[in-house]
C-alpha cells in the first residue's frame, strides 16, 4: 500500500531531491578530500610505546585473560541449552567501529571538526564486518535504520550480538551443534516460513519476534522488538562472510627471514605486508622480539614462554574482544591508531602489535606458524669463512673468498651499517652491509656494464663504469654492497661466496686475557683484545675494578661497579649515540673526537669499555666480556 496524500508525495520527493544533491556533493568534492587525507600525518609508531611496556611483561596471569570478562544473562524468552557462562563483551560506539571499518566499506564518509573522511576499499555490503571473525561465520547485509551495535560475545560453540535503537533492540545468535528452546506460549503467530534456501521458524508474541533456522549444524536466531517484517529481513539477509580468513598454504609455508628463527619450538612469519622491512631482531632467554617497518609504521611479532605475562592497556580502547587465531582464542584490541592481537598456544604467548591497517595486523597474526628445523635448508658442507672474527655481529654476512694477497686496511661500524675495506696496492673494494631503512645510488649512467645478475638465489645489480666495479644485493632485509677498484671477476668470486655466518656460538673454554689480575669472587674479565694492547694496570676499590689496557698512544680502561645506582655518560656532540644490545643486555655506544664507550649491565653489575680506540673495537671488546669464575 503506497501513501497518495499530497504531503507524503512532497516529503518523498525532498528525500530524493536531497539525495541527487548529496551525490552531486560528493562527487564534486571527492577530489579534494583525497588529497587533504594524503596531507595527514601517518599513524605515530611511538604510540606502541605507550600501550605496549616491555617493563610490565611479568605481572599476574589473570590480568591478560581478565580483560572485559563478564557475565552474560540472556533473555527469559530465549534459552539456549548451550548455555555460555563467560565471554568477552565489547561495547562498540560508531567512532569504535570506524576505527577497522574505515578499509572494508566500499564508500565511507566520516565527519571531523576538519574533514569528511573519505576511504575506499572492497564493498562487502556486510554490518560491522570486522566482528564476524569465526570459522564458519554468518554476517547481515541488512539492519534497520538507527539500529547500532551494543554487545558483542564470542566464545568457541556460540557467537551473540546485539543492536539497539532507543528502546527496541535485535539480537543475533549463531551457536553450533546446539539445540534451541522458544517461549511460544499464548504467542500471536508460530509458523514455518521460508529463509533462503531453508526452512524457518517463526514466533511472534506481543512486541517481540523471532526467527530461528538452521545450516547444516549451525543454529541461527535473529529476535527483537523491532518489527516483525524487520526481523525477517535480517534473517533473510544473512551470509558467509568469510572476511578475515586467511587460506592456509598448501604443503611447506614459505618463512618470512627463516634464518632468524633458530630457537627450539621457534614460531615464524609466513606473511607481512609488502614493503616491510627487517628493522630489528631480540633474542633473549625467554622472548623473542622481530620489528618489521616500512618507515612510517611497524609491526612487532613476540613469542614467550608461558612464564611471561603480558598486560595491555585496554582503558578507553576503541575496541575490546576476542578473535580467533588458528586453534586458539586470542585478544584483540585497537586503541589510537594501534592494533594488538594476543594469544597462547601450549606453553608460548604471541602477540602480534603494530600501527600497520587492523586487517594486515590479523593477516600477520593469522599467518604465525611452527617453523621446526627444516625450514632453512642446510648447506651441504660447513663454509670456510675468510676473516670470521671481524664479521662477528648477529646476522652478519661474511666472505668465504678474498683475492690473494688482499688484506683489511679499513674497518667502519656505525648504527645500521658496517663497511670492511680490503687492499692490494693500488687495487681496493669495500664490503658494506646495510641493515634498516638505508638505501644505496648506484650511477648507471654511460655505464660501460649494467645488468641484473644472480647472486645465490637473489637478484643483485652489477655495474661497470670507467675502473670502478659495483655489484649489489639483498639477502633478505641486509643489503649487501661490494664496490672498488678491482677486477670485476674477482669482485664477483667475493659476492659470491658471501655467506650468512648466523649466531656466534661462544665456546664453553674462554681464552682469558691476563686472568691472573681478575682474582675477586664474580670477576668478568675480557676474552677478546685489539691485537698490540696489553694489560698495565689494575685498580680496585670496594665497588669498583677498573683495568687499564695500552698500545702505543692508545689505551681502554674497563671497568667492573657494583650495585652503581646511576651513570652519566656525555654524549653532547658526540658524533655516534646509539643504543644496541651486549649479549641479553641494552647497551649504550657513544664516539666522540676518538673516544669511545660502551655501557651496559648485568644483574646488578654495571660494565663499561671506554677509551682512544674505534668504537668497533670497544664494542667487540664488550661483546666478549666473559664471567671468570
Amino acid at each position: 500500500m503506497y501513501n497518495l496524500s499530497e504531503k507524503a508525495i512532497a516529503e518523498k520527493y525532498e528525500d530524493l531531491l536531497f539525495t541527487k544533491v548529496m551525490a552531486l556533493y560528493a562527487a564534486e568534492e571527492s577530489e579534494k578530500i583525497l588529497s587533504e587525507i594524503k596531507n595527514e600525518e601517518p599513524a605515530d609508531p611511538k604510540n606502541i610505546e605507550k600501550i605496549y611496556s616491555k617493563t610490565e611483561r611479568r605481572e599476574n596471569l589473570s590480568v591478560f585473560w581478565k580483560v572485559s570478562k563478564k557475565l552474560i544473562t540472556f533473555a527469559a524468552m530465549i534459552v539456549f541449552v548451550a548455555v555460555v557462562s563467560l565471554s568477552s563483551v565489547v561495547v562498540a560506539s560508531a567512532e569504535a567501529r570506524e576505527a577497522v571499518a574505515e578499509a572494508i566499506y566500499h564508500l565511507v564518509l566520516r565527519k571531523t571538526d576538519r574533514y569528511t573522511e573519505v576511504s575506499i576499499g572492497n564493498s562487502t555490503g556486510f554490518i560491522d564486518p570486522e566482528i564476524y571473525t569465526w570459522d564458519d561465520a554468518y554476517a547481515p547485509t541488512y539492519m534497520p535504520e538507527g539500529f547500532e551495535l551494543s554487545n558483542f560475545s564470542c566464545t568457541s560453540s556460540q557467537q551473540t550480538v546485539d543492536y539497539v535503537f532507543g528502546e527496541d533492540f535485535i539480537n543475533f545468535i549463531q551457536a553450533r551443534n546446539s539445540t534451541g528452546q522458544i517461549d511460544t506460549e499464548n504467542a500471536d503467530i508460530t509458523k514455518e516460513i521460508q529463509i533462503g534456501e531453508t526452512k524457518g521458524f517463526l514466533v511472534v508474541k506481543d512486541d517481540w519476534s523471532c526467527v530461528t533456522c538452521s545450516i547444516e549444524d549451525i543454529l541461527i536466531q535473529v529476535s527483537g522488538t523491532a518489527p516483525t517484517e524487520e526481523i525477517i529481513k535480517i534473517a533473510e539477509s544473512l551470509k558467509p562472510i568469510g572476511y578475515f580468513k586467511t587460506e592456509e598454504p598448501e604443503g611447506e609455508y614459505t618463512f618470512i627471514d627463516p634464518e632468524i628463527y633458530t630457537w627450539e619450538n621457534a614460531y615464524g612469519m609466513t606473511y607481512v605486508p609488502e614493503t616491510y622491512y627487517l628493522k630489528e631482531y631480540i633474542d633473549i632467554e625467554t622472548e623473542r622480539i622481530i620489528t618489521y617497518s616500512d618507515k612510517n609504521n611497524e609491526i612487532i611479532f613476540s613469542q614467550a614462554t608461558d612464564a611471561t605475562v603480558e598486560k595491555i592497556d585496554t582503558e578507553n580502547a576503541d575496541i575490546t574482544k576476542e578473535i580467533q587465531i588458528g586453534e586458539s582464542v586470542g585478544l584483540f584490541v585497537v586503541k589510537n591508531n594501534v592494533t594488538i592481537i594476543a594469544w597462547s598456544n601450549e606453553d608460548f604467548l604471541f602477540e602480534v602489535i603494530g600501527t600497520a591497517p587492523t586487517e594486515e595486523i590479523i593477516k600477520v597474526a593469522e599467518g604465525i606458524k611452527p617453523i621446526g628445523k627444516t625450514a632453512t635448508e642446510e648447506p651441504a658442507e660447513e663454509s670456510e669463512f675468510i676473516d670470521e672474527d671481524v664479521f662477528y655481529w648477529n646476522g652478519a654476512y661474511a666472505p668465504t673468498y678474498i683475492p690473494e694477497d688482499f688484506e683489511i686496511t679499513s674497518k667502519d661500524y656505525l648504527n645500521d651499517t658496517c663497511a670492511i675495506t680490503y687492499s692490494k696496492g693500488g687495487e681496493s673494494f669495500v664490503i658494506y652491509q646495510i641493515t634498516g631503512s638505508a638505501t644505496i645510488s648506484v650511477d648507471t649512467e654511460n655505464a660501460d656494464i649494467s645488468k641484473e645478475i644472480k647472486i645465490n638465489n637473489s637478484s643483485g645489480l652489477y655495474v661497470v663504469k670507467d675502473n670502478n666495479c659495483s655489484i649489489s644485493w639483498n639477502e633478505g632485509k641486509t643489503l649487501l654492497w661490494l664496490t672498488g677498484e678491482v677486477d670485476e671477476k674477482e669482485l664477483l668470486k667475493v659476492a659470491e661466496g658471501m655467506k650468512f655466518t648466523g649466531e656466534n656460538k661462544v665456546p664453553k673454554e674462554y681464552p682469558f686475557f691476563d686472568p691472573e689480575n681478575y682474582d675477586w669472587e664474580g670477576a668478568f674479565a675480557p676474552t677478546f683484545v685489539p691485537e698490540g694492547f696489553v694489560f698495565s694496570d689494575m685498580q680496585k676499590g670496594e665497588n669498583v675494578k677498573l683495568a687499564t689496557y695500552t698500545f702505543e698512544n692508545s689505551y681502554f680502561y674497563f671497568t667492573q661497579t657494583k650495585n652503581l645506582s646511576y651513570a652519566r655518560i656525555d654524549t653532547e656532540d658526540a658524533e655516534i649515540d646509539t643504543k644496541g644490545f651486549i649479549g641479553n643486555s641494552e647497551a649504550l655506544f657513544v664516539h666522540e673526537k676518538g673516544f669511545s664507550s660502551v655501557v651496559w649491565s648485568v644483574g646488578d653489575t654495571y660494565f663499561s669499555v671506554e677509551g682512544m680506540i674505534s668504537l668497533y673495537d670497544a664494542v667487540k671488546i664488550a661483546q666478549h666480556i666473559r664471567p671468570i669464575n
